[in-house]
């Protein structure tokens, strides 16, 4: 993993001139040496700076905030709805959606063709949508899965989730949305967003955001390793070796580290990767209800990741995802409270 080094600009001083060919030579002397000094520290390894964050004009939280906050942000739009999500199973959502085309907002949505463990997936929704005139599309084949959780409403807002469009993400699982309306990130997001509706590529390079398969492991080992005091996981995966074997280290070197997760079965991968976290000294507990669905990651109760992506080699470079990293104070108190929460009503992990 590279970090950027911040270099410094040096200056040259002269001295005076004096009469004296022995002063000017100490002067030159001494000006080199300062010289060398300067280089030796602006080259020194400085503590990880975490990566440039977004403001987060809102978040909710679920299941405790419900549908409505996003059915409202659905009826707000006046001329562009841009939908992208792993699944959309729920009615009341599809119908919102329905509602929009008819009163003349140009919606468009675009899903997972094959989602893993999916079912009958979101074909029924689609196929109510098409009928509706809603443009509709599938996610780039060139992508393992599309398992972004986007919405981008008139161009000007956006929704950056953990949450699928389904029923239990609003009533039964820990979930985030974030709203953004920053322009920079806004707009990223919807060239992302158009990039892949047209089957073109694109390179993102707003650096607040987190996107995959473009530079998820990057960003998201770059903020574990930037935590100095405690580091606060919520997660549905934890199968990732490379991340496992950071969070342990993170542990090691003094950092209190704790993950929560809904129970996962002996037989999973990451059953075993909480055998290993736990034997590293990092806290984990299970939640059962809600089920822990969110990806998140608060570091130093000062800045955090949301977004899609899971802890799987799969989610981080191959998939489509996307997520962001804020220093939002709200934001961080509202993702605060809900691991304090989740983490109160959680059973130590032990090994069967």
């Amino acid at each position: 993993m590279t970090r950027r080094r911040r270099i410094a600009s040096t200056s040259r001083r002269s001295g005076r001139r004096t009469g004296s060919a022995l002063l000017l030579l100490l002067l030159l002397l001494l000006a080199a040496v300062g010289s060398c000094q300067r280089g030796l520290l602006e080259n020194k390894p400085q503590p990880a700076a975490g990566p440039n964050a977004v403001v987060v004009d809102k978040l909710w939280v679920q299941p405790d905030d419900g549908l409505e906050p996003f059915l409202d942000q659905l009826s707000s739009a006046r001329t562009s709805l841009d939908v992208v999500v792993y699944l959309l199973t729920n009615q009341i959502v599809v119908e919102a959606l329905i509602s929009a085309q008819e009163r003349g907002v140009a919606v468009r949505v675009m899903i997972e063709e094959d989602p893993f463990g999916g079912g009958a997936g979101s074909g029924d929704s689609l196929r109510a949508l098409e009928s509706a005139g809603v443009e509709t599309e599938y996610g780039v084949s060139t992508f393992r899965y599309t398992h972004e959780k986007a919405v981008i409403i008139d161009g000007k807002r956006a929704l950056v989730m953990t949450a699928n469009l389904t029923k239990s993400a609003f009533t039964r699982n820990r979930e985030y949305l974030a709203l953004v309306t920053s322009p920079l990130e806004v707009a990223e997001i919807q060239a992302i967003f158009n990039a892949d509706w047209d089957r073109r590529t694109y390179e993102p390079h707003v650096s607040s955001l987190v996107v995959s398969d473009v530079n998820s492991r990057q960003k998201l080992l770059e903020l574990i390793t930037s935590a100095q005091r405690s580091l606060e996981i919520e997660a549905e995966v934890m199968a990732d070796k490379e991340i496992r074997r950071v969070l342990s280290e993170t542990q090691k070197r003094g950092v209190r580290v704790r993950v929560v997760m809904s129970p996962p079965e002996p037989e999973e991968t990451t059953y075993g990767g909480l055998v290993e976290l736990s034997a590293a000294g990092v806290g984990v507990r299970l939640v059962s209800s809600p089920y822990i669905h969110a990806k998140s990651i608060l570091v130093d109760r000062e800045r955090a990741y949301i977004g899609s992506i899971n802890f799987t080699a799969t989610s981080m470079d191959q998939n489509r995802e996307l997520g962001l990293i804020t220093t939002t104070p709200a934001v961080i108190r509202q993702l605060g409270a809900a691991f304090d929460a989740d983490w109160a009503k959680g059973k130590p992990f032990q090994k069967e």
